[in-house]
């Protein structure tokens, strides 16, 4: 599980790929609030609001992932 809590354990939500081009990520609470964008997949979520002061409390949270793979020619 996912326990944003620098802690050092379970700390860090990242997505991990191979070959990919193009990538987004964005990561919202239940109220639509928009918590996290990336667009590298170096950059992962570390369970911080967007002004980055607190982490958020423990929930449910949706996620979209858009991306593309490279072209194999």
């Amino acid at each position: 599980a996912f326990t944003p809590d620098n802690d050092g354990l379970n700390d860090v939500w990242k997505v991990e790929g191979e070959n990919i081009s193009f990538y987004k990520l964005e990561i919202w609470n239940r109220w639509g609030e928009l918590l996290f964008t990336s667009d590298s997949l170096k950059k992962p979520w570390l369970g911080q609001r967007r002004d980055g002061d607190e982490y958020v409390e423990p929930g449910v949270y949706v996620y979209k992932i858009t991306y593309a793979f490279e072209d194999p020619n």
